[in-house]
């Protein structure tokens, strides 16, 4: 994210799969496909809610309409959105609830099916009853993710 920045001073190593992410042959497209970020406070575009889950998958050249249709509902279904919004994909994200816009961002990360995932504080803008519902989600998703969390959450 700080690749624009020109005072940004990088000291040690970050490495995925044993290389550096920070080498200069290392492209930024794929380390956007191998390592996704929910951020503390939820980022939907102001698109339709089929479009931002969709968004990352033709970020990534996958422009099939079947296969982008089965990403977006699996990922829909892993967050438990895809029965209060398989109806309702044409509306914009900007609509549903602040606690819908987090699944949303957590359903646009796993369609691209990440190696890893970055949380930074993905609860700390929710009610006690959808944190509870992230973390169980969250620790539904290390069986399958090496995840990273930042969290002032006990």
């Amino acid at each position: 994210m700080n690749d624009l920045i020109a005072d940004t001073k990088i000291l040690g190593q970050i490495l995925l799969d044993d290389e550096s992410i920070l080498g200069s042959s290392f492209k930024l497209t794929k380390l956007r496909k191998l390592v996704g970020i929910v951020f503390q406070r939820p980022n939907p575009f102001p698109l339709r809610i089929f479009q931002n889950v969709a968004y990352d998958l033709r970020v990534h050249g996958i422009y099939c309409k079947h296969t982008i249709e089965e990403n977006v509902e699996s990922a829909l279904q892993a967050t438990g959105l895809w029965d209060d919004l398989k109806d309702k994909l044409h509306m914009s994200a900007l609509e549903i609830s602040p606690e819908q816009q987090q699944w949303l961002c957590n359903s646009r990360l796993l369609a691209v099916e990440p190696e890893v995932l970055l949380m930074e504080e993905p609860c700390s803008a929710l009610d006690d009853i959808t944190t509870i519902q992230i973390e169980d989600l969250m620790r539904e998703l290390a069986t399958r993710y090496t995840m990273v969390i930042v969290t002032h959450n006990m």
